[in-house]
């Protein structure tokens, strides 16, 4: 009985330890394992017509062959402006790539100083909010990445990095 006793708590930390490492190392593996299945049931992207800067109607559909990011946007939220930013810069660096950004609920005139700022990225509005219903957006910015074929491969809510948004654009 006394051996129990000196043997559980040894036995307590060796258990917490397994779990440590199954959860920073093995678990990151297994998710990458199965976000790679996850491809065969990914969610045709919803096409969608709206309005660029120009007064051009301006179709998703259109972009089909091409890798898309949907950046859902708005004029009082800073990060939102850097996204845009970030989105502008990084653009140019895959010829395969169109950046949608979709400003909204808000004017026209809100879009064309972004659009004549930012010229690698498509300004679009959203006035009366349906393509954020149809993509249920809650929190902006959000980012969709879109592949080739029009599937929606992530969503990134909040911040994102030209690092990150290189790492998921390879995903697509």
């Amino acid at each position: 009985m006394n051996i129990f006793k000196k043997i559980t708590p040894i036995l307590s930390v060796l258990v917490l330890i397994l779990s440590v490492y199954v959860i920073v190392k093995i678990a990151p593996l297994f998710l990458e394992k199965l976000s790679g299945g996850f491809r065969k049931s990914l969610v045709q992207a919803p096409d969608f017509v709206l309005k660029d800067a120009g007064d051009n109607l301006v179709k998703l559909s259109d972009f089909r062959g091409r890798k898309v990011i949907l950046s859902f946007w708005t004029s009082w939220n800073s990060i939102s402006l850097e996204q845009i930013r970030i989105l502008n810069d990084y653009a140019p660096t895959n010829k395969n790539l169109s950046v949608l950004a979709l400003n909204n609920q808000e004017g026209m005139e809100v879009i064309r100083p972004i659009s004549d700022k930012n010229s690698n990225v498509v300004a679009l509005i959203d006035e009366e909010g349906l393509v954020g219903e149809l993509y249920d957006i809650s929190v902006l910015p959000l980012t969709i990445f879109i592949d080739e074929n029009g599937f929606v491969v992530n969503k990134v809510i909040g911040t994102i990095t030209f690092g990150n948004i290189n790492k998921l654009v390879s995903k697509l």
